[in-house]
């Protein structure tokens, strides 16, 4: 049994894991998380390797984690060779994680500038969800990548002018305003971009008119997220309190890629005051970074929430990532309470990966093993209806709000059609 190694390295060992639960929980965790490195990424392509395209149903979870030059081009050689049309969806799936990726690597945007030449095949095939084709994207972001600080600005500026004249969710926008952000906290100068995202961030500026002021708010949001800096939290925090799920979903982003302790001990120190749908989006960064020092925390709040049963599933996760054999078994009897609540089907992925990776010998480590089967054979069978020209007859249970959409987005159902 090992309970001493941590659980970000365990589970660094072993993203390409022969079972296919344990490597999607893995997926799973490493999504939320800001550490993650070319490392990672080179560990899911050894399971793309090894496994196929169906190693994993999440693929649209690798979008965050960086590709290298060497990763990448492995990928790239990789996709070029599924050529089946079964592998299409997946090829399109990870040819997005290719251009997310762009500007992380000088040496891998050289080979994706000539990717016409190298791998033609590909450069027709659609990125998903915009169904642009993958060449148009890549030129398109490399262009982003080159751009000057005073030319990125300016772009950034026009796009929040667009913003504010668009009658529905300005989703393209707002993708494009976050990419120029990205780049300009690699490009800018610190101090500069600190002060930027504490005025688009003071009390007052949003209104809740639609205006410059929300817009810049909510990017405000993306910026803290991008600089990593603490410093924003309790700014963060008092968003809450403007219920806009865009910017409650973008707040729970950023305070998990704060990925400090301290960061922690703000949300803790706040939650009590903390709105429903606050502690609802605070609690995943809990899930998420799991300090060990705040584990009496989990349990206290896991034990006082009365509102949201998710919140307290992500209390759960959390303490079964400690992984001491007292954390491990509070979570289990998280689970124990109603194994039927579709809210709990998380807690069974998280604790089969723990005691199938930590050697733990349980008594329930049997019965979370088939729970966790059980749910993954769901997970795909969704999978491969969204997939088919035509569904079939027989309609899966309901998803989830961990699992896939059944709406084929590639969100989560809880971030998607759920809502």
């Amino acid at each position: 049994m090992d309970l001493e190694t941590p659980t970000w390295h365990l589970f660094t060992d072993n993203l390409a894991h022969p079972e296919k639960p344990i490597r999607e929980e893995l997926l799973h965790y490493f999504d939320d998380r800001p550490d993650t490195t070319a490392e990672h990424a080179g560990k899911i392509i050894d399971a793309l390797e090894a496994y196929g395209p169906e190693a994993y149903a999440y693929q649209h979870l690798c979008y965050r984690i960086p590709l290298d030059a060497a990763s990448g081009n492995r990928l790239l050689a990789l996709l070029n060779d599924w050529t089946e049309p079964s592998a299409q969806d997946s090829r399109a799936r990870y040819l997005t994680w290719i251009v997310e990726s762009i500007g992380a690597d000088a040496e891998f945007a050289a080979t994706l500038a000539n990717i016409e030449e190298t791998y033609p095949a590909l450069s027709h095939v659609q990125i998903l969800p915009s169904r642009v084709r993958f060449r148009e994207a890549v030129v398109e972001r490399l262009a982003v990548t080159s751009l000057p600080e005073t030319e990125a600005w300016e772009r950034f500026e026009a796009l929040v002018r667009k913003m504010v004249d668009c009658t529905e969710f300005p989703g393209a926008e707002v993708s494009a305003a976050s990419r120029l952000l990205r780049h300009l906290v690699r490009i800018g100068d610190r101090d500069v971009l600190i002060r930027t995202a504490e005025a688009w961030l003071e009390p007052g500026v949003a209104d809740g008119s639609g205006g410059e002021g929300d817009w810049k708010t909510g990017l405000g949001v993306y910026l803290a997220e991008h600089l990593q800096a603490r410093q924003f939290v309790p700014r963060l925090l008092a968003l809450f309190g403007e219920d806009w799920d865009w910017m409650n979903e973008s707040i729970q982003s950023a305070l998990v890629a704060m990925n400090h302790r301290d960061a922690c001990a703000d949300i803790a120190a706040e939650w009590a005051d903390l709105p429903d749908h606050g502690r609802l989006y605070a609690a995943r960064a809990f899930a998420a970074l799991h300090f060990p020092d705040f584990a009496d925390f989990y349990i206290e709040a896991m034990d006082g929430e009365t509102e949201w049963e998710p919140v307290r599933n992500d209390f759960a996760v959390a303490l079964a990532h400690l992984a001491t054999e007292d954390s491990l078994e509070r979570a289990l009897d998280f689970y124990d309470e109603d194994p039927d609540d579709p809210e709990r089907e998380q807690i069974v992925s998280v604790l089969h990966a723990h005691y199938t990776l930590r050697d733990i010998a349980h008594p329930a480590r049997q019965r979370i093993r088939e729970h966790a089967e059980e749910r993954q054979q769901q997970d795909d069978s969704i999978m491969r209806m969204i997939g088919a020209s035509e569904p079939p007859v027989k309609v899966p249970p309901k998803p989830g709000r961990n699992d896939p959409c059944p709406c084929g987005s590639g969100k989560k159902y809880k971030k998607c059609c759920l809502r």
